[in-house]
């Protein structure tokens, strides 16, 4: 930075492009540098050290130490809460009845799901929204709900990420209670979260449960085990919808979003 002059504090200044004033040991005096700053700046009134402090810039002084910072990448958490208004829920208890006594396969995954609400992630954008599920095999829906309701499971099920982004979409159109916590991380941090991310897509040795039933995680807490910090460890969908606001953001770090 080169130094252009100093000027007396009883003065107006002007202040034009390139320019950043510091205080000098004389209270009464501040000097003016050049840091290629973008747009003029007026400052009225008089200015002294006394009443500015040491090291007050203008605005847009800042804009040098941004292009240091690594750029801001995001990660979106996406929750819904099933639907538990009373025709729901006697509607899904009728569908397990009538498949348990038909032996069918039903009710579907997003059948269940539906009800019982879900967590998902995405990377950079909204969707795709990845979510965290038992990997249930050739088990019948109306079976796995009813063994993870009753404990019934010996061991939890194996764990498997899939790509649940139809079944957000259902969600969103039924009216469901559905909220985004968005995360700002620097590239460096969503780099270790997309990588852990990746690792658990491709094959992941983590086991699913019901809350407090022996299991790794459940969809809810898993994001936790991939870097995320979630808003609620519970595990059980009413706290962990009550646990944060709808597009809330929440950043991690320092970056930069120029």
């Amino acid at each position: 930075m080169s130094r252009t002059q100093a000027i007396h504090s009883s003065q107006n200044l002007v202040i034009p492009p390139s320019i950043i004033y510091r205080c000098t040991p004389d209270v009464r005096d501040f000097d003016i540098y050049d840091i290629n700053l973008p747009a003029s700046v007026v400052i009225d009134g008089i200015l002294s050290c006394t009443q500015l402090g040491e090291g007050v810039s203008v605005p847009g002084a800042n804009n040098q130490d941004d292009e240091k910072k690594e750029p801001c990448k995001r990660i979106y958490l996406h929750a819904f809460r099933g639907a538990r208004d009373d025709a729901s829920v006697r509607a899904f208890k009728q569908s397990l009845k009538q498949h348990e006594e038909a032996e069918t396969n039903g009710p579907s995954g997003s059948e269940c799901l539906l009800y019982t609400g879900h967590v998902g992630v995405s990377f950079d954008a909204k969707s795709p929204i990845y979510g965290f599920n038992p990997n249930t095999g050739d088990l019948a829906g109306w079976q796995v709900i009813k063994k993870l309701k009753s404990r019934e499971v010996s061991k939890p099920y194996p764990g498997i990420v899939t790509d649940d982004t139809a079944v957000f979409s259902m969600a969103i159109s039924k009216g469901l209670d559905y909220k985004v916590l968005e995360y700002v991380f620097p590239e460096s941090e969503y780099k270790k979260i997309q990588k852990a991310f990746k690792l658990t897509r491709k094959k992941t040795g983590l086991t699913y449960s019901f809350p407090k039933q022996g299991g790794d995680c459940n969809c809810a807490t898993w994001p936790s085990k991939i870097g995320l910090s979630i808003p609620c460890s519970d595990g059980a969908m009413k706290a962990y919808m009550n646990s944060f606001k709808n597009k809330e953001i929440r950043r991690s770090g320092e970056c930069s979003d120029k």
